[in-house]
């Protein structure tokens, strides 16, 4: 069974069209917050975007945190301390998204992390309660994957306690140009307007969002996806997890930390 409902595993995508709360340089965007929280179990979840080099480079973190006794309070505090948890029972998974002004709609740029690659999950395979993926699109000299536009990064994190529990956050949008365009300043577009199906807390209204998005190969579009499916949370239980995993992609950084170190 999955851990959350639709409107929430979904929640806030493509919030990264808004002002989102998060921090901001010339050469990186990031927001964060808590996506799930009980008496048991806080997940928190990182998304940042940033041009290295000038680079595309996109980065996922994942926190397991738990409540803790506080004997000067005489009550307990919830999401107060950092809970290790077992391998593969931490996932997150990183989509660059990128705006295409040709049809006025947000999109996947493909990529190893996309939902063609499998469901997309990086998995852990050591025991930990922080989680870090990280992905630089590289490229001599480094070109935006699929052209000269606006990206963000779209992140999920997901701890599993019985069942699958998390979601998901957007970095913020920043703008990528090929290399001759670079230099010129006229060259960045307009920041892309919110689509009217986005909620005011970030949410889906399904009601009126579509049923798929596309997917891009390069500079052109190559097909589309489901909105469920491409931001759905993981599907399977650590134990099919661990005997099914699919390799780490070639480019991808993972780290995990323990709350002992």
């Amino acid at each position: 069974m999955r851990a959350l409902r639709r409107s929430t595993v979904v929640a806030a995508v493509l919030v990264l069209l808004l002002a989102v709360a998060g921090t901001a340089s010339a050469d990186q965007v990031s927001n964060g917050g808590t996506v799930y929280r009980s008496t048991a179990l806080c997940v928190d979840v990182g998304s940042t975007i940033s041009n290295p080099g000038g680079a595309i480079e996109s980065s996922t973190t994942v926190d397991s945190l738990t409540r803790m006794y506080v004997p000067v309070w005489k009550q307990w505090v919830d999401c107060a301390r950092t809970w290790d948890r077992p391998p593969w029972n931490m996932a997150a998974k990183l989509q660059l998204l990128v705006y295409d002004f040709a049809t006025s709609a947000w999109g996947l740029c493909r990529s190893p992390l996309d939902p063609v690659n499998g469901d997309g999950f990086i998995y852990s395979n050591f025991t930990g309660s922080h989680m870090f993926i990280n992905w630089n699109y590289g490229g001599n000299p480094p070109l935006p994957p699929c052209g000269t536009a606006w990206y963000a990064t779209y992140s999920g994190g997901y701890v599993y306690n019985g069942e699958w529990y998390g979601g998901w956050v957007p970095s913020g949008n920043m703008w990528f140009a090929w290399p001759f365009y670079a230099a010129r300043a006229e060259a960045q577009a307009a920041r892309p307007e919110p689509p009217a199906w986005l909620r005011p807390d970030g949410g889906i209204d399904w009601a009126t969002a579509p049923s798929e998005i596309p997917v891009h190969n390069g500079t052109t579009p190559a097909g589309h996806v489901s909105v469920r499916e491409a931001f759905a949370p993981p599907a399977a239980p650590p134990s099919v997890v661990q005997k099914n995993h699919p390799p780490i992609p070639d480019g991808v950084v993972v780290r995990m930390t323990s709350a002992g170190n």
